[in-house]
């Protein structure tokens, strides 16, 4: 199995994992570009052209592929506008004279753009283009995406995963995303979510990198509450990588997140490469607990005194949003994989989502089992959880 990693742009990152060998190429972008990313300014290292254009040296010097993210699902329509046109065309240019190999997008006129003036360029699909069927994802190929990211229901569905398989271009990749906790059949994440990342990572945006991500506080609130949407959410464990090497065929796994740290990251290639993990498993997976640090504030701060939202709000904002930390022993989920072999999530009704009507509730049963949590901060971070979204929904959040 070959992986693509986020990068937080650490040079020993790429040193330390080069090791491993299996890292066929890394993903990362500027905090702030014309075009906007999946995850906004205020999480990303602060780095300039310069420090990318030697980063991806780096990644060459030790045979590591560079993907320039242009992720964005929501460009507030610049791409068919002339001025939008011509930015985006001069960041590719720069992007590519970088040293890039391969570009990931969102948009589909920008998938046009860059197959007509870039053919040099690899072109990936994002997971927020969500293709959720086969058909999407042959409609993606057909436009000329080199790789695709597929959306989560394919990750545990193994029949559906291995039509797609068949049935796509020898030459396609696919891709999928192996360490998220994103919540299962996800309400937030498109196009709401994907747009509001967007949107805080564009320059010339009004919102100048301000964001009030209530997503993330709704999707934490709705995992504390049910601790069941732990083991729904579509996470693949190392252990069960080798079900996935057996389909073979241009199958790649990409591993998360561009904000942690280098040791973070050093340990999630090790356990995936190693197909093996003894401890904790939400050491590797993206739990978003207060190990998950802000990088730099700047544009909360400014917002703040600009008035955007009241700054004791934001104060409950920037601890409220995090999760208390959790303990799962992976050595407890051996052959977790197989309930979902059998039958695929698409097929039923979670417990989680309507107990009268569920016809599953495999995930509850092992939450109350083999999660470990301390109750008291799970409570506390459930009532600033839904401070803050009454703050918001109420408008208290910015003043009346």
């Amino acid at each position: 199995m070959e992986y693509d990693l986020a990068t937080n742009f650490d040079d020993k990152l790429i040193e330390r994992v080069a090791e491993f060998e299996t890292v066929k190429s890394v993903y990362g972008k500027l905090p702030a570009d014309i075009v906007g990313g999946g995850r906004p300014t205020i999480v990303l290292p602060n780095i300039n052209r310069k420090d990318i254009k030697k980063h991806i040296e780096t990644c060459h010097k030790h045979g590591i592929e560079f993907n320039y993210l242009l992720n964005a699902s929501c460009m507030d329509n610049k791409e068919l506008t002339a001025e939008g046109y011509k930015e985006i065309i001069k960041l590719i240019e720069q992007v590519q004279e970088d040293g890039a190999n391969s570009l990931t997008v969102s948009n589909i006129p920008l998938l046009g753009i860059i197959k007509n003036h870039f053919p040099d360029l690899k072109v990936s699909t994002s997971i927020y283009m969500r293709p959720s069927t086969i058909n999407e994802v042959l409609s993606l190929e057909e436009m000329g995406a080199d790789e695709i990211t597929l959306c989560y229901s394919f990750n545990r569905n193994f029949p559906k995963l291995k039509k797609v398989l068949d049935v796509k271009k020898p030459t396609t990749s696919l891709r999928l995303i192996a360490n998220n906790t994103c919540l299962h059949d996800c309400p937030y994440r498109v196009p709401g979510h994907a747009n509001f990342l967007a949107h805080s990572s564009q320059q010339k945006h009004e919102s100048k990198g301000f964001a009030l991500d209530i997503f993330t506080v709704m999707c934490g609130l709705k995992k504390l509450e049910n601790l069941g949407e732990i083991f729904m959410s579509e996470w693949i464990r190392p252990e069960d990588v080798s079900d996935y090497e057996e389909l073979g065929r241009n199958l790649v796994l990409k591993l998360t997140d561009r904000a942690r740290t280098t040791d973070w990251l050093v340990r999630a290639v090790r356990a995936y490469s190693e197909q093996n993990y003894d401890g904790n498993l939400f050491d590797i997976l993206n739990w978003m607990d207060g190990k998950y640090k802000q990088t730099h504030i700047g544009p909360m701060i400014k917002g703040a005194l600009k008035g955007k939202a009241k700054i004791q709000q934001l104060l409950k904002l920037k601890t409220g949003a995090f999760l208390p930390e959790i303990y799962v022993d992976n050595r407890q989920l051996e052959g977790f994989l197989e309930h979902f072999k059998k039958s695929p999530c698409e097929d039923r009704v979670c417990y989680s989502r309507s107990p009268q009507n569920a016809d599953c509730n495999y995930c509850e049963t092992l939450a109350e089992r083999l999660v470990k949590i301390n109750e008291q901060e799970k409570q506390s971070s459930i009532s600033r959880k839904q401070e803050i979204i009454t703050a918001i929904n109420s408008g208290e959040m910015f003043g009346k």
